[in-house]
């Protein structure tokens, strides 16, 4: 089954990226950097970040 994150589900300001980097859990991986966070709503929503370190295509 597949499944799409709907426009609501996603983290789009920087407000909500803050909120989750203050409240969050990071972990380290090799490649990645994951921090996580319980949603104030109880819904599952995500948002990714993509630095240049690992795509000069990042910042478009």
């Amino acid at each position: 089954m597949k499944r799409q994150l709907r426009k609501p589900d996603k983290l789009r300001f920087k407000s909500e990226f803050d909120q989750v980097r203050l409240d969050g859990t990071k972990l380290v991986g090799p490649s990645m950097l994951l921090v996580y966070a319980p949603a104030p709503d109880d819904l599952l929503r995500c948002g990714v970040i993509c630095g240049k370190k690992y795509s000069l295509l990042s910042v478009k």
